[in-house]
């Protein structure tokens, strides 16, 4: 019996020795697992990172897209709005050519007029006291601007002849 004893004893010891081999292995893997799982974990958090930071650039562009946007409409407003101001400018500028054509014409017509009416005094004659005296007027600015330098009734026009 003490034989059968120590051969139950010592098929106890190599199963206990079985089992802590087996345990330690156990242990071992399961320390490999959580080293594994911790990589993990980090290189999780390494790409939640660059989402993160991808978000953030994704967000900055948008925001920058809209500012452009905003931009490239604030543009085309003040587009708008030259475009109007020229509009206007071209058809001032041909209501005031227009004005000076008529004004040119109207000058020509008070020219033609002036020298019309140029011959037409020198050659009208004013009788004075009977006699027959030949007036020829030439415009001078000094005579028209002298006082009482109009006809009076009566009088014959002494203006200067030269």
């Amino acid at each position: 019996m003490a034989d059968e004893a120590g051969a139950a004893l010592k098929g106890i010891l190599q199963a206990v020795q079985v089992a802590s081999e087996q345990v330690a292995e156990i242990q071992r893997v399961m320390n490999q697992v959580a080293s594994s799982n911790l990589e993990l974990v980090k290189s999780v958090d390494s790409v939640s990172s660059v989402v993160e930071e991808n978000t953030a650039a994704t967000e900055e562009m948008l925001a920058g897209a809209n500012e452009v946007k905003r931009a490239a409409e604030a543009v085309a407003a003040v587009s708008e709005e030259n475009s109007a101001a020229a509009e206007e400018v071209s058809a001032s500028t041909e209501e005031m050519s227009a004005q000076v054509e008529e004004m040119v014409a109207s000058t020509q017509t008070l020219a033609q007029m002036a020298e019309d009416l140029r011959e037409v005094v020198a050659r009208f004659k004013l009788e004075e006291e009977g006699a027959r005296t030949e007036v020829v007027l030439k415009r001078r600015k000094t005579d028209w601007e002298k006082p009482g330098a109009a006809l009076r009734p009566g009088k014959a026009a002494k203006w200067a002849a030269s």
